[in-house]
């Protein structure tokens, strides 16, 4: 469904040799050319970055970013409020209607003809063939919330048109975010940021160890996952449950890895950027998962759809309407499939009903908890990941199907392997679960803070021998090449 959809195309991916030569040269530049230029270096920074997909498309965000740059000049001096709201309705549909053509278009039509068939009326609409301009939700979303911002008079308009194009093009957050707040990033774009070592070593910390998120674990564990769920049909019902358990750990690594490396990035240059993550493996609930994954697009719906809606203040029922209606969106915003809108509903059940469950387990079983969320989730991400809802309901009821597939395998030993590994190398599996233990080992040190202590109080031989060592681990077991981010498709 969407793991492909930019196979053809290149990516100045994070884990890229063209970003190795990029990043160097833009950042000695950064710091070395004249201060009141540096904004015009990242912007132009951003232009080449996102040009080195398809040259063409970056037309598009120019000309959303003329619209909103306008709107909220025109927001700032307009004082009737019927007005201001016709031009924010008109930033808004400039957005979404751009964003709806390119990815929601054909899924309408679908529905469209689907309907119309059925009452007997056959149209004739053209699909479009179009590949979708990268990143185009994440952009979507941050030039709307300038625009609010600015019609809430909660943030000014920005009267250099070219810092707020560098506001929608800072190239380390411009394709998988996050979604930053024009009161977070725009005041950043007009500081006079100097070098610092110890951001710069902060910083070259965390794209390392987003590095090795994405190339070593998610991209290893995809060499498992991505097969199963383009041919299902080769596989037994034990590796759809290896599947599915090893995506939950490839989807995180993937995103947080791409994130890390943002942020890392943005340090370098003195920037910070907002917290995506907040060890969402940890959660011991549904909603407990939502506050910690993907913060910015939560936060986003949050602030701009659940709340104008009544949030939780208008009774029971409209709490209960308004969840729904933001896991909805957040499904469709994720992808225009039927596969999403089931995503985004299985997790508004999660954390309606699914969490009043394991709130009935005592605090003092916080692992179960842990486990019982994540064994939830595994089942709402087979639909996340799934290329069709049919794959995505066989491999689920393989789950059922796996106690019985066990039995049969263990009364003949001579065929254990063959029923139950059909393709997947147990060595695969023993290698891919070492890869989860460590990620899980070095989040709870990070969480705790006890890693960064011990690295910054040892020696600096033993820093630079450990360093050493994780860079040529990298090198040896990453997996490079054509080995796009899962979120980039957003």
């Amino acid at each position: 469904m969407y793991f492909y959809f930019c196979a053809t195309r290149l990516l100045m991916l994070f884990n890229s040799f063209a970003f190795l030569l990029f990043f160097p040269v833009v950042v000695v530049l950064y710091y070395t050319i004249p201060r009141n230029m540096r904004w015009l270096l990242l912007l132009v920074a951003g232009f080449v970055f996102y040009m080195y997909y398809k040259a063409a498309y970056v037309l598009i965000l120019v000309a959303l970013i003329v619209v909103d740059y306008l709107a909220a000049l025109a927001l700032e001096r307009t004082k009737l409020q019927h007005s201001r709201k016709l031009i924010l309705l008109l930033s808004i549909v400039s957005n979404l209607g751009i964003l709806f053509y390119f990815k929601y278009y054909n899924f309408s039509l679908d529905i469209f003809n689907y309907f119309s068939i059925s009452n007997g009326f056959h149209p004739d609409l053209p699909y479009t063939d179009l590949l979708l301009p990268i990143g185009l939700s994440f952009h979507t979303f941050q030039s709307l919330s300038y625009t609010i911002e600015v019609y809430k008079g909660n943030y000014p308009a920005e009267k250099n048109i070219g810092k707020y194009a560098l506001y929608v093009l800072f190239f380390p957050q411009l394709v998988a975010g996050p979604i930053e707040r024009p009161s977070h990033l725009l005041p950043q774009l007009n500081c006079d940021n100097k070098f610092s070592y110890d951001e710069c070593v902060s910083g070259l910390y965390r794209m390392t160890w987003g590095l090795f998120k994405k190339a070593v674990i998610a991209d290893n564990i995809a060499i498992i996952t991505d097969p199963v769920f383009a041919y299902p049909s080769r596989y037994s019902n034990t590796e759809y449950v290896i599947c599915i358990f090893f995506f939950l750990f490839q989807l995180y690594c993937d995103f947080s890895g791409y994130t890390d490396m943002a942020l890392g990035a943005a340090r370098i240059l003195g920037f910070k950027l907002s917290a995506n993550f907040n060890f969402p493996l940890s959660a011991t609930s549904i909603k407990d998962y939502w506050k910690r994954w993907h913060i910015s697009l939560t936060s986003w719906f949050r602030d701009y759809v659940y709340l104008p809606l009544g949030g939780n203040k208008k009774g029971n029922a409209r709490r209960i309407t308004n969840i729904f209606i933001v896991f909805l969106l957040s499904g469709l915003w994720h992808g225009a499939s039927i596969n999403f809108v089931i995503w985004g509903i299985l997790n508004a059940i999660g954390y309606l009903l699914i969490d009043r469950l394991i709130a009935k387990i005592p605090a003092q079983l916080k692992l179960l908890k842990q486990v019982l969320t994540l064994a939830y989730l595994m089942v709402t991400y087979a639909f996340f990941r799934a290329p069709t809802f049919e794959i995505a309901t066989k491999m689920l009821a393989g789950i059922y199907k796996l106690p019985q597939e066990i039995s049969n395998a263990i009364h003949k030993p001579m065929l254990f392997h063959t029923r139950v590994f059909h393709m997947i190398s147990p060595v695969q599996i023993a290698y891919c679960l070492g890869l989860v233990a460590s990620l899980l080992t070095v989040e709870k040190h990070l969480k705790e803070g006890t890693i960064v202590r011990q690295i910054k109080t040892s020696g600096t031989a033993f820093r630079w021998a450990l360093y050493s060592a994780v860079v040529i681990y990298i090198y040896l077991f990453g997996q490079f090449g054509n080995h796009n981010f899962i979120y980039f498709q957003f």
